[in-house]
């Protein structure tokens, strides 16, 4: 496995590992987290093509120019969770559904869709963010700040979403 790259953005510092082959973690740290030795940055970005990618496509997600995200993916453990996780990326950009409505479209239960949401290795790539309670409230995010951060991830879309066409 490709060293841990820790990548300053607008919401936090992200923590990104991939092999050769597959982006296997993205992570958006806690504010609280103590902050990483110095990296150097270049040097693994260059080691690293996908990683390099990466960095391109969340660079350009928080710019408004990408609205959804072309890497390959480590597969998941299970066929559920990669149903699960499916049906995250089929959300379109700038909406959001309920935990309900992801169930049915991955044929799971509700608890499950928020117990892969809590674990999602993927943060952001794969948009747990966009998922919300029936009411139509953002329930809990388990990256970031929490629910600042979904709130923050939310928002950016709706207001980049005008810009999106195929």
């Amino acid at each position: 496995m490709m060293p841990q790259l820790y990548y300053p953005t607008i919401i936090g510092l992200f923590s990104l590992q991939a092999s050769d082959q597959y982006l296997e973690r993205v992570a958006i740290m806690p504010p609280a987290m103590k902050k990483p030795e110095k990296q150097d940055l270049a040097a693994i970005l260059k080691q690293s093509p996908l990683l390099k990618e990466v960095v391109a496509q969340i660079e350009a997600y928080f710019t408004g120019k990408v609205f959804s995200f072309d890497l390959p993916l480590q597969p998941a453990k299970t066929a559920r969770g990669e149903a699960i996780r499916q049906a995250l990326c089929q959300i379109p950009y700038g909406e959001t559904a309920s935990y309900r409505q992801l169930a049915i479209k991955a044929e799971s239960g509700a608890r499950a869709i928020g117990q892969a949401c809590a674990r999602n290795p993927l943060a952001l790539i794969v948009p747990c963010h966009r998922i919300i309670k029936a009411d139509g409230s953002l329930g809990q995010y388990s990256a970031g700040e929490g629910i600042t951060t979904k709130a923050w991830l939310i928002d950016h879309e709706r207001l980049h979403r005008g810009s999106f066409s195929l």
